[in-house]
């Protein structure tokens, strides 16, 4: 059996290396950013290599890296309900089809319009990431509160997912596009 695909001629173990090497990153950085803001903190480093992934190689590679990734959290986040065992990996996922947007491919005359262009498939991905929480959040909330109003565990779901959002938004939206730009092999990182 040949050790290469035919598609793209890309070598079966080297990017099952890439993705082993960024499984690992993520969840390296999933636990150093555990210990600073608790469980909040754990999705803003650990998508960083899923990004990179999508962006650099290909998201249909960094999709199923994303869904190992989560898979692989669990095992470090805590299960509170069984909607977690869809939800970490689902929200990893999301991050994976930012690939699908490419940055930089219109040029327009304002600066800002140019970056927020750019930064599209990570405003959509970080939306539906957003969504994915917060669901998984207002079904937890929906079973352990299930006397209260609907109202009020949507409130309560928002502002458990919600202070989450705006700066993991920021976050990616300010360091993701460099990182891509940036030209460095991942020999160099190992």
């Amino acid at each position: 059996m040949p050790s290469t695909i035919t598609k793209n001629n890309e070598d079966t173990h080297k990017l099952y290396s890439h993705t082993l090497f960024f499984v690992e990153m993520g969840m390296a950085l999933a636990i150093s950013g555990m210990f600073i803001l608790l469980l909040g903190a754990l999705r803003l480093p650990a998508s960083i290599p899923i990004f990179y992934l999508s962006y650099k190689r290909n998201p249909r590679v960094a999709m199923f890296t994303g869904i190992i990734l989560g898979l692989i959290i669990l095992i470090v986040k805590p299960i509170i309900h069984p909607v977690n065992i869809i939800e970490s990996p689902l929200e990893y996922f999301c991050i994976a089809l930012a690939g699908f947007f490419p940055m930089g491919v219109k040029k327009f005359s304002n600066k800002f319009c140019q970056w927020i262009y750019s930064c599209r498939g990570i405003i959509i991905v970080a939306t539906l990431r957003f969504i994915v929480t917060f669901t998984g959040s207002f079904i937890i909330y929906s079973t352990y509160l299930p006397n209260n109003s609907v109202t009020f565990r949507l409130v309560i779901a928002f502002l458990d997912e919600g202070p989450i959002f705006i700066p993991y938004l920021i976050f990616s939206m300010v360091l993701i596009p460099f990182l891509v730009r940036y030209k460095f092999d991942v020999k160099e990182l190992k």
